[in-house]
């Protein structure tokens, strides 16, 4: 009888810091979006433009997201990704939220710069049959518009992505966490189309 009591309070262990990981992500989110509100009420005497893109890049997938220019030489993406295929170990997906700065001087035929310096964070999710795996990475690369028509651009990515957490959790309620390489490379090529 007391280890069936055991198991009741391990469950609900379990159970208490799922919600709590659960509740630190809100904050995050709830983050996000203030720091997104913050940039459109700046951006209010500037044209808020947009992009869409389509892309391939590691570790955000093959994705398709939208860019809002909040100023010149600064814009928001927001991208989602899947790797499309239903193997034995699910599908995956990831959300990534990324800010970037354009440096250098303007480009004379387009009246902007075409580098920038990105920071941003990528949550990846992967649903299992029995299990469900959580991933986030602090992506820090550069990249360049290189422009192939007016409104066409195409944008190689370079640099890395810092591993910030996994975790497992399996239809028994129990959580594990994983370690990985701490740095991978961070590469990519987006389509961008000027809307």
């Amino acid at each position: 009888m007391r280890r069936s009591g055991f198991f009741v309070h391990q469950q609900f262990k379990i159970e208490f810091l799922v919600r709590f990981k659960m509740k630190r992500k809100k904050q995050i989110l709830l983050f996000v979006l203030l720091l997104l509100l913050t940039g459109y009420t700046y951006a209010q005497g500037e044209r808020l433009d947009a992009d869409l893109v389509i892309g391939a890049s590691v570790p955000e997938l093959y994705h398709a997201g939208i860019r809002f220019h909040y100023i010149p030489r600064a814009r928001f993406d927001f991208n989602f990704g899947t790797d499309f295929k239903n193997d034995e170990n699910g599908r995956l997906y990831a959300l990534t939220i990324n800010h970037a700065y354009y440096f250098k001087k303007n480009n004379w035929r387009f009246n902007k710069a075409l580098w920038s310096f990105n920071s941003g964070i990528s949550f990846l999710v992967e649903k299992g049959a029995h299990e469900k795996s959580t991933a986030s990475y602090l992506n820090l690369y550069f990249a360049r518009e290189i422009p192939i028509a007016k409104k066409i651009f195409i944008q190689p990515e370079l640099g890395a992505s810092y591993f910030l957490f996994e975790q497992i959790a399996f239809d028994d309620y129990t959580v594990k966490s994983l370690s990985r390489t701490r740095i991978v490379p961070k590469f990519g090529i987006i389509l961008i189309m000027k809307i």
